[in-house]
């Protein structure tokens, strides 16, 4: 299955590798070689055809004993309110996953939190510490939980005032100033992201189950009926199946996977590698087309399904009139109880995409517990006047792995939120968003609805990294390409959150404004965004694309908590107002803001009635902030002071920012490269601030065409 980990260092962590485990049988278990055939065959479900064919060899398999027990996700800090969802592996001596095993919660003492053992959650009640107590046959593991007060005053060190006044004279390059108004190197460090990832994704070997193929014309429903844990379901190539599939719940999974693949042979592409629109067309991928009407999915997993895995296949869609609804749904957002929500759903290596003219929704809905989008092609996922996305969800627990994928949405290239789930306490949760080319053409302005490439309303634990986002203008949002904030729909979920996101080492180019972080800007009932961080990313040619402009590069809307932004290179384009604009009606806290390389456009670090640079910080973060050993690049004087540590550097060609220096509309690849480093170097910028440029840009070697992958790089591919 799919399950989670405890992370440690968020700097240090590195997704598990995709493994091969076999899946617990029977202690004897003798399955006799056989070929059914739909003619003459009494056990086959009625309608099967000739075109449909099962084989299965021989297999013996011992139970494992019980040696370890992983408790997911280990060591936690909780806030007052929080709900924590527990998972426990059983493990043999070899270390491979032992399915099916009964495990008993405690919890000790119960004060901090309460436990909930049947639906494993634990809720958190008071400040405090409690142990959670896993057990199986006789092994145990522990795990403690501290739980926090986030409305508490945090204790304040008596200190020596700081001089007023603020940073260096407007305009005087390179000159320090007293120390920030939030307290400098003294204050307090925000809390980070507390991430969790995926474990190991296991896949059970083909070779141990049945072979069921279906050929041109065969009835693909019935080999998704007939098929059991364990077994492969081969596609003929170019066959087109047309209809709606549902993926039915099977009984004695037992970790097993049910694989739907296009038969390729020796043309497989190799794991890791992405397939492409040219790559499906060569090999002949076998089509998996839907055509009822709105609002049917082409493929839909029924209540309770588990363990089901699209290999190189083609989802698309030839509807009856202009709008299809979901090319494939993993999940109903109305399913009401756990026990319903599917569990482990993979595609991988797959097609999944619109037409042109069609007017499309969805392409996939992870509305599941554990599901993946890897190595895949998904694209052409546009409407007009509804919020069309490439992926997303809105009533699953996660966790979710979306890796080295081409993706193609007109409303959200990806997008979690929009719905409140149905499951009291149930967030979506653990993501792994890695080595995606997040874009879209510019043929669609105007004729599609866009609004962000990345958009989280209700999303927890994150890791963003390695991406490349691309090509976002102002249309059914004011332009910016990623969107962080907590929204409970249609306040039903007052616990919706987006917390704990690290977007880390990504480039996001061509758009009309950055980023956006906003703590509940909706009035319904949710828990304001905390936790996140923006670390060594390349953010360029930021202010105008297709003919729309914003020019803002930062925002932070409060209350905010904990908010880390280090390391990073953001330089505007031809349009530049904002480098980081605040809200100062809803004081935030803990802002940590260091290292990292700004245009100033025309008004730099700026909030309504606060003024611009250190005034500004106090005002939206009071005496809860560091800004410190950052640059900022200024065509013009700025209005006030910024804080001690930072250097304004004059230069004049720059008030246009990046594009307004070198030229030219869109800069990319190599030459893009050297411009933002001949930038620096010229305006002065010193070596360990800003995006670490040579590291990215090896870091995202075949992520997008000007990133080349080089020569073997598909087996260094990280999954």
């Amino acid at each position: 299955m799919i399950s989670r980990i405890s992370l440690g260092a968020a700097r240090s962590w590195r997704p598990g590798r995709l493994a091969l485990a076999r899946g617990l049988r029977p202690r004897v278990l003798i399955l006799g070689a056989t070929l059914l055939t739909g003619g003459g065959c009494g056990a086959c479900a009625a309608g099967a055809d000739a075109a449909l064919s099962i084989s299965a060899p021989d297999a013996r398999v011992e139970v494992p004993e019980v040696a370890s027990i992983d408790l997911l996700p280990g060591d936690t800090l909780l806030q007052i309110g929080d709900t924590l969802r527990l998972r426990a592996t059983v493990r043999d001596a070899a270390g491979a996953a032992i399915p099916g095993r009964l495990v008993t919660w405690a919890l000790e003492p119960d004060s901090a939190a309460e436990l909930d053992a049947a639906a494993g959650l634990v809720r958190a009640l008071a400040p405090g510490e409690a142990a959670i107590v896993a057990a199986v046959e006789g092994k145990e593991a522990r795990a403690t939980v501290r739980v926090i007060d986030p409305t508490a005053a945090p204790p304040v060190e008596e200190e020596e005032e700081p001089e007023e006044g603020g940073g260096e004279a407007p305009g005087s390059e390179g000159s320090q100033g007293p120390p920030p108004v939030g307290g400098g190197s003294d204050a307090a460090a925000p809390a980070p992201p507390k991430l969790m990832g995926l474990e190991a994704v296991r896949f059970f070997d083909p070779a141990q189950g049945r072979t069921l193929r279906v050929g041109a014309g065969g009835r693909l429903q019935a080999a998704l009926d007939q098929a059991r844990p364990g077994d492969q379901i081969l596609l003929a190539r170019g066959a087109s199946f047309r209809g709606k599939f549902r993926l039915p719940a099977k009984d004695d999974r037992r970790g097993r996977w049910i694989t739907v693949r296009t038969e390729l042979g020796g043309d497989s592409l190799a794991a890791g590698e992405r397939m492409t629109p040219a790559l499906a067309q060569a090999r002949r991928l076998a089509a998996i087309v839907g055509t009822g009407a709105l609002p049917e999915p082409t493929i839909e997993s029924d209540p309770g399904a588990a363990g089901w895995r699209f290999v190189e296949v083609e989802i698309t869609a030839a509807p009856e009139g202009p709008r299809f609804g979901t090319l494939v749904r993993f999940g109903h957002p109305d399913l009401r109880t756990e026990a319903d929500i599917p569990s482990d759903m993979v595609i991988d290596r797959s097609w999944v995409h619109g037409t042109e003219s069609l007017d499309l929704l969805r392409c996939v809905q992870l509305n599941s517990a554990g599901g993946a989008v890897m190595n895949s092609t998904v694209d052409d996922c546009h409407a007009k006047g509804f919020d069309s996305y490439a992926i997303g969800g809105t009533s699953g627990p996660g966790p979710y792995r979306i890796t080295n994928n081409y993706i193609a949405g007109a409303g959200m290239g990806i997008f979690f939120g929009g719905a409140d789930p149905r499951v009291a306490g149930l967030s979506p949760s653990d993501f792994e968003i890695r080595r995606n080319h997040f874009t879209r053409p510019t043929s669609w302005k105007g004729r599609w609805t866009v609004k962000n490439l990345l958009e989280f309303k209700h999303a927890r634990r994150a890791l963003i990294e390695e991406n490349v986002f691309e090509n976002h203008w102002v249309d059914g949002q004011s332009g910016f390409a990623i969107v962080f904030k907590s929204v409970s729909q249609y306040g039903r979920a007052p616990w919706s959150q987006t917390s704990d996101v690290l977007f880390r080492r990504n480039v996001l180019r061509h758009t009309a404004a950055g980023i956006s972080i906003a703590a509940r800007p909706e009035p319904r009932p949710a828990v304001p965004a905390a936790r996140i961080a923006l670390v060594d990313n390349l953010v360029y040619d930021v202010g105008t694309f297709a003919g729309t402009r914003n020019g803002r590069m930062l925002a932070l809307f409060g209350p905010l908590a904990d908010v880390t932004v280090t390391g990073n290179t953001f330089l505007h384009g031809s349009v530049a107002s904002h480098a980081l604009m605040l809200d100062v009606g809803k004081p935030s806290r803990n802002l940590d803001m260091r290292r990292n390389v700004l245009t100033r456009g025309s008004y730099g670090v700026w909030a309504s009635g606060g003024g611009e640079g250190a005034s500004a910080i106090e005002k939206a973060w009071p005496g809860s902030w560091r800004f410190d050993e950052n640059v900022l690049l200024a065509g013009a004087a700025p209005r006030s002071g910024y804080p001690g540590g930072t250097r304004v550097l004059r230069t004049p060609g720059l008030a246009r920012g990046l594009v307004g220096e070198l030229g030219g509309e869109q800069l990319a690849g190599s030459a893009a490269w050297s411009a933002v480093a001949t930038l620096l170097r010229d305006a002065g910028v010193p070596g360990g601030v800003g995006a670490p440029l040579d590291a990215l840009r090896e870091a995202l070697a075949g992520v997008a065409p000007d990133f080349p992958a080089r020569a073997g790089a598909a087996a260094r591919v990280r999954r």
